[in-house]
C-alpha cells in the first residue's frame, strides 16, 4: 500500500527535485533565486513533513511517495558515507556536509 502523498508546495517540489539532481544548497538557492539559508530551512520542513530524519532518508521518502519527477537523474544523495562497518569517519561526514550543504 503507498502512502498518501502529501501537499507539497511547487517551491519545495523544485527543491527536492533538484537536490535529487545532486545540486549542493548554495547552488538550488541560486537557481531559484533564494537565500541559501531559506533553502536549509525548507529541507528542515520538508524533512519534519515527510516525517525523516536525515537528507538521504528524505530522497527516499520523497521517491516513495511520487513527488520526484521520473524523468530526473538519480543522484540522491550528492555523498553518502559508507555503513561504519565499512569504515567511515566522522571527518568524511563533514567534509560532504561543508562540501555540499
Amino acid at each position: 500500500m503507498r502512502a498518501t502523498r502529501p501537499e507539497v508546495e511547487e517551491t519545495d517540489q523544485r527543491i527536492l527535485e533538484l537536490l535529487y539532481q545532486g545540486l549542493a544548497d548554495a547552488t538550488v538557492a541560486r537557481k531559484l533565486g533564494l537565500g541559501h539559508r531559506t533553502v536549509q530551512r525548507r529541507v528542515q520542513n520538508l524533512m519534519v513533513l515527510l516525517q525523516v530524519r536525515g537528507r538521504v532518508a528524505l530522497g527516499a521518502k520523497a521517491q516513495e511517495l511520487g513527488l520526484l519527477s521520473a524523468s530526473e537523474s538519480p543522484a540522491w544523495p550528492v555523498c553518502a558515507a559508507p555503513a561504519r562497518n565499512e569504515g567511515a569517519r566522522v571527518s568524511d561526514a563533514r567534509r560532504c556536509l561543508r562540501d555540499h550543504g
